[in-house]
């Protein structure tokens, strides 16, 4: 009976206007609360995006399920090196077909090429010269490539 006496002394008009400001009220506070959780959402995926590529860059420091170490660039070039000379691209082609990615890097093929020229100042690989860089493994190592690839500082970069 309360209520009842409330609204008539309110009038039907009045308690329309307190209804949209009501309503309006609080579909203001819900598109803050929207622009809000928009905001929070940018800054996940940012973040997401940012671990993403810290994940990328530590999984092949890690150990695979075997308890090894994941082969570095070094090795994998081993693995993919054979006695017949190969091109810089086609490297790339099998270490992919292996599971190695080189999206991280700007320039992958410059890194490969520096991995692969290191591996020819330690004798590990071969490379012919001709129109383009062709690269094979070092005689030596065709039946049985070494236990652990080394990096051997070039004598340029000691002067």
């Amino acid at each position: 009976m309360r209520i009842t006496s409330i609204t008539h002394e309110i009038g039907p008009n009045n308690r329309y206007r307190m209804a949209l400001a009501d309503a309006a009220r609080e579909a203001a506070d819900l598109r803050t609360k929207l622009d809000s959780l928009k905001a929070e959402e940018a800054n996940i995926e940012q973040r997401l995006k940012l671990l993403d590529e810290t994940i990328h860059a530590l999984e092949p420091l890690c150990s695979n399920e075997e308890g090894e170490a994941s082969p570095g660039l070094t090795e994998a070039c081993f693995n993919v090196l054979g006695a017949d000379p190969m091109t810089v691209p086609e490297i790339r082609k099998d270490l992919a077909d292996l599971g190695i990615r080189m999206s991280s890097y700007k320039n992958p093929l410059a890194v490969l090429h520096t991995t692969l020229n290191r591996m020819v100042v330690a004798g590990q690989a071969e490379r012919l010269s001709g129109k383009s860089a062709l690269f094979k493994i070092a005689a030596k190592y065709v039946n049985s490539p070494p236990a652990k690839a080394k990096y051997v500082e070039s004598p340029a970069a000691k002067k």
